[in-house]
């Protein structure tokens, strides 16, 4: 998935600095794994698990836990304002030190399925010469290792079904993210139900697939059970698995997934969830039955997220100039959200510099008065403070009328409204202003 690829260019950027201070880099992680726990807080999250790190300070009432912020690559912190409020941050491990200190729950980037061919392999996982070494890389018939593919061409698939291969990894992320005071869990990326490129190892979806499940049964259990949190950006795409996991363009497939590795993670994200491709500039799902649309199928993720009791991660991409785009994710976001059962991310770059609060966080509309309701071809929810609109209709507009005034986005205050297609709001109440 794509938010690898950021996180590998962030730490090439790393390495470079590192190598001109690693006495002092090393010096600075022994003191932090010593001290990791002498500071760490303690919560007690719903499904039972005691998880360490910052999290246990959510209660603050400036915390915005729906409020998500994706931070890899180094030098560009300074640029972010609000970082106490950010319910939960996931970061590569230049900026994991200064995240760990956050009010929010932090996650350190693991890679785990893919491994990069860097000597800096090991910040998110296995290194690629222990890899290698140990005969831990996936290899064709050729002989020759897989490549991750899509364009990444430093990637490389690993053994996940290698019992010594998740022994190690499991150790390898335990280490990692105890270098980080504050820093409460990983955030595991590409845990895909389908092959992702063939292997002489496994070259069908369904053996694939089998050997992922494993690999975050035991990974998942493992670091649960030293208390952190597990979060897996996860997802599947098998046509050929209709029978056994439904449609694979409605977000049902993705549905099935989740159920198989939720007894073994905290959280699930879902990358471009409603988003029709895996670009900034893809367009956003509208309702229909085609590919890119399936609008209403996808909006069911977050709630069976939570009703799984585990946490549900929007992540979107797009300019943060698009305030037409961010505005309609945020409102579907928000009409499925669990309050206390995941976050809503949007980011123009995973390692760049731009400031994501005012599109994730504002207006602050508390918390839902109840679930959506359909208003024609359009869907609507009260919060305390305000309420979210949306339109997912392709060629029909919505009327929309309010008991009480709502601030518009240009300042002026309105008891109706009407929203083109393929178009959302959210709206704080004018009294409450």
């Amino acid at each position: 998935m794509s938010l690898i690829k950021s996180w590998v260019a962030s730490a090439l950027m790393l390495t470079r600095q590192r190598i001109l201070a690693t006495l002092f880099v090393a010096l600075v992680v022994s003191s932090a794994g010593l001290s990791r726990f002498g500071g760490a807080g303690a919560s007690v999250r719903l499904d039972g698990h005691t998880e360490l790190g910052g999290y246990a300070n959510n209660g603050s009432p400036r915390i915005r836990p729906e409020a998500g912020l994706i931070r890899y690559g180094s030098g560009n912190w300074h640029t972010l304002t609000n970082t106490r409020r950010y319910g939960v941050l996931i970061v590569g491990a230049a900026n994991a030190k200064t995240a760990g200190a956050q009010p929010g729950r932090t996650l350190i980037y693991g890679c785990g399925v893919a491994i990069p061919n860097a000597s800096w392999s090991a910040r998110c996982g296995v290194s690629w010469k222990e890899a290698v070494a140990k005969d831990w890389v996936l290899k064709d018939a050729n002989g020759k290792y897989v490549r991750y593919g899509h364009g990444y061409s430093y990637l490389y698939l690993a053994d996940i079904g290698n019992s010594s291969y998740e022994q190690t990894y499991i150790s390898e992320m335990d280490s990692e993210i105890r270098a980080y005071r504050g820093v409460d869990g990983v955030f595991i990326d590409n845990v895909v139900g389908n092959l992702i490129n063939t292997s002489d190892r496994f070259r069908d979806n369904a053996s694939y697939r089998q050997a992922m499940l494993a690999f975050i049964a035991t990974v998942g259990r493992a670091l649960r059970a030293r208390g952190w949190y597990v979060a897996v950006n996860a997802g599947m795409n098998d046509a050929g698995a209709r029978a056994l996991a439904g449609e694979p363009n409605d977000g049902t497939q993705y549905i099935w997934w989740f159920k198989q590795i939720a007894p073994y993670v905290s959280g699930i994200s879902t990358e471009h969830w409603q988003e029709s491709g895996g670009s900034p500039g893809a367009p956003v799902r509208t309702s229909g039955t085609a590919w890119t649309q399936a609008w209403e199928g996808w909006e069911r993720l977050p709630s069976v997220v939570a009703g799984m009791g585990k946490d549900f991660y929007a992540i979107e991409t797009g300019a943060l100039s698009d305030m037409g785009k961010v505005a309609y994710l945020r409102a579907s976001f928000l009409l499925a959200w669990k309050p206390g059962r995941g976050a809503f991310f949007y980011t123009d770059d995973y390692a760049g510099k731009g400031d994501p609060w005012g599109r994730v966080a504002t207006p602050d509309i508390g918390r839902p008065l109840g679930p959506r309701r359909r208003i024609g071809v359009g869907f609507a929810r009260t919060f305390t403070s305000g309420i979210a609109l949306v339109n997912p209709s392709a060629s029909q507009s919505q009327a929309f009328g309010f008991q009480r005034k709502y601030l518009m986005p240009d300042g002026t205050t309105t008891r109706s409204i009407t929203l083109p297609p393929t178009s959302g709001l959210v709206l704080h109440r004018a009294s409450l202003r």
